[in-house]
């Protein structure tokens, strides 16, 4: 199995870097007029009389070279780039540049670099030979209509990390190196400049690959300016031993500042490393690797490999550890725990135990998570079908797509995907949009018809945000038929968003869609009076030949909307959205609450009605209990410890 990460990860600099963190000096603008024929010189200064950086075993030199070019980059995007050369001969420590054609007026970024026009760093180990293809100057100039010429200064865009390599293990085979930083050490999402387009945004992952590139025990890598002090820096190295077995190197640094223009030394001597780890092969679960402590899970995170599975065989407990997130196939939990885990990473997508991957039968404790895009408690993007997982005092906070186990899901297998996953006790998730209990949106592009995508399922705790907002799920999308139904569910807390904000779901946007036997104790409150409802928030208008249920459900609550359980947009599924009234903890109006009092005098069987000559209550999916509403019947047996659930029940936490 090759465990090499592929993955190259970059960070840049903002506009703000540009524009505010550079030199500029007085021009002195010549008034001829511009003709298609004028051209354009620039007289570029590094810091004062010396110009160019070249890396070199000394440090940094200054010299110019026959052929350098410079690129003038319109921040507005508005006039091409133009290229400026240099006509001396020998190196030099003083050249001008000039253009061929003329320069328009505009506010420009002056680069110099071997990726003409871009600024971005490679993140990718080079050796000595190749050091000055790694260099980038720029600066700022404003040229103003006939102007010819101008002085500038230039700056270092980016510092240097040289790593010499000590008592290399005999048999070692290295693989990649990288780096990584706990607590948005490492911004996630890198700024460069881009030709005609202005600045950019790409999100990248928090872990940094430099790969492997050495000579001489030594190697380099170029790296923006990143303040990194007072936090942790997680350099790591991996590699195969003499008996074929995936090992890292971990060396645990004290951050610092690192400034442009500045080479650092770091020395990483193998036998004072300060974990060294195997990950060894499962015996429970196949072609799955064993994790049991902290380090062995940031091993599985240096490795970053998407098509490897792991298999958690004891309780692990976080406390003062660093995490960070993994990808694989698949987290095989066995009924364990992983208890306080922090991930700070509000620039980063896919934030969660798991990036991107699948989980079974896993329980996670005392949790924070904070990411950007597609984050949830067990993983920010969800691969596979999932079942028994549990959660306990979770806390997500992130953008769109964001739920207490899951971000977000598209998946081609629609049977029961999500099963028996139930968070209990004090939680909170908060988001933008697609924000909900379980999972914070899910797509479901192929599979099996009639089949269940969420079941008995259970979130407890608070959940806002914009919109589409659900206790469960906060957006179902099916382009297939009988494929987006939520059945066995419920909710304790209350939910908050502007619109499309529903106690079980937020918004159905699918040609059949279906809620059943599910409640929520609890508040739905929205800005917006049409698409908030006691049980889903909203209903998509789709094709004639689509259906859409909401029955045998009750919403407990304030609901601000006269929507007790479901909009229906258009009144198109008036027949189909069944808010039962009938029953005392059915009302429509959940403005009123007052009406809805299951206790003591109200038994169960006295909530049982007929609607439409079906019954509205199963005493096979139905429980009741004195002094409460009535409960789902794997909700009971959970609670009396009369069935077996990673978690629950009996077990002590």
């Amino acid at each position: 199995m090759n465990l090499k990460l592929h993955a190259q990860l970059i960070i840049g600099i903002s506009l703000m870097a540009f524009l505010g963190g550079c030199q500029k000096q007085e021009l002195e603008p010549e008034t001829e007029s511009v003709g298609s024929d004028v051209t354009f010189t620039l007289t570029a200064t590094y810091g004062g009389p010396e110009t160019k950086l070249t890396f070199d075993e000394d440090g940094l030199g200054t010299t110019w070279q026959p052929g350098d070019k410079l690129y003038l980059v319109d921040v507005a995007g508005k006039n091409k780039t133009v290229t400026l050369t240099t006509s001396i001969t020998a190196p030099s420590k003083k050249a001008s540049f000039k253009s061929t054609t003329s320069v328009l007026s505009g506010e420009y970024v002056v680069l110099y670099g071997s990726d003409t026009d871009k600024v971005k760093t490679s993140w990718k180990m080079f050796n000595a030979k190749s050091l000055n293809d790694h260099i980038i100057l720029y600066g700022a100039l404003s040229v103003t209509d006939g102007q010819t010429s101008a002085n500038i200064s230039l700056s270092h865009a980016y510092a240097r990390l040289t790593f010499k390599f000590k008592n290399i293990p005999a048999g070692l085979k290295v693989s990649d190196m990288g780096m990584a930083a706990s607590k948005s050490g490492l911004n996630c999402t890198e700024t460069h400049l881009i030709n005609q387009t202005g600045f950019s945004e790409v999100v990248a992952q928090a872990i940094i690959s430099f790969g492997w590139s050495v000579s001489d025990d030594s190697g380099c890598v170029t790296i923006a300016p990143l303040d990194l002090s007072s936090k942790k820096v997680y350099f790591y190295i991996n590699g195969t031993d003499a008996d074929g077995k995936y090992k890292t190197y971990e060396f645990i640094k004290e951050g610092i500042k690192i400034k442009e223009g500045i080479n650092y030394n770091i020395v990483f001597d193998f036998n004072s490393a300060s974990n060294q780890t195997i990950l060894n092969k499962s015996l429970k679960s196949t072609d799955a690797y064993v994790l049991t402590k902290p380090t062995e899970f940031r091993a599985a995170a240096y490795w970053n490999n998407e098509k490897n599975s792991y298999s958690v065989e004891s309780d692990v407990d976080f406390n003062g550890e660093a995490y960070f997130p993994i990808r694989a196939e698949k987290l095989y939990g066995h009924k364990h725990i992983l208890s306080n885990i922090a991930v700070d990473l509000e620039k980063c997508d896919n934030v969660g135990v798991l990036s991107k991957g699948t989980s079974d039968s896993l329980c996670i404790k005392n949790v924070s998570i904070k990411g950007h895009d597609n984050v949830g408690g067990l993983a920010g993007v969800l691969t596979g079908k999932t079942s028994g997982c549990c959660g306990k005092n979770i806390k997500i906070v992130g953008n769109d797509n964001t739920g207490g186990l899951y971000g977000y899901a598209e998946l081609s297998s629609s049977y029961r995907y999500i099963e028996g996953c139930t968070m209990q006790d004090e939680n909170s998730v908060s988001g933008c949009q697609y924000v909900g209990g379980i999972i914070g949106c899910s797509k479901i592009t192929e599979g099996d018809l009639k089949k269940s995508a969420i079941s008995n399922c259970g979130y407890e705790g608070n959940i806002s945000g914009d919109r589409y907002i659900g206790g469960i799920v906060g957006c179902m999308d099916s382009k297939y038929r009988y494929q987006c139904k939520v059945d066995r569910c419920y909710v304790k807390g209350d939910i908050s968003g502007s619109g499309k904000c529903g106690g079980i779901v937020g918004d159905f946007i699918s040609i059949d869609c279906y809620v059943e036997n599910s409640y929520i104790i609890g508040d739905v409150v929205g800005d917006s009076y049409e698409t908030v409802g006691g049980i889903i928030g909203h209903i998509m208008e789709s094709s004639n030949d689509g259906d859409a249920y909401c029955r045998y459900c009750y919403s407990n609550g304030l609901v601000s909307s006269n929507y007790g359980v479901a909009y229906d947009y258009n009144n198109k599924y008036s027949s189909s959205v069944q808010n039962l009234t009938s029953s005392p903890c059915l009302k429509e109006n959940r403005n009123d609450s007052a009406n809805c009092n299951c206790g003591p005098d109200k038994t169960f069987l006295s909530l049982l009605s007929v609607i439409n000559g079906d019954e509205a209550y199963s005493t096979q999916v139905w429980k009741g209990i004195d002094a409460q509403c009535p409960l789902l019947q794997w909700q009971a047996d959970l609670l009396n410890g009369d069935i077996d659930a990673p978690g629950f029940g009996n077990e002590d936490w």
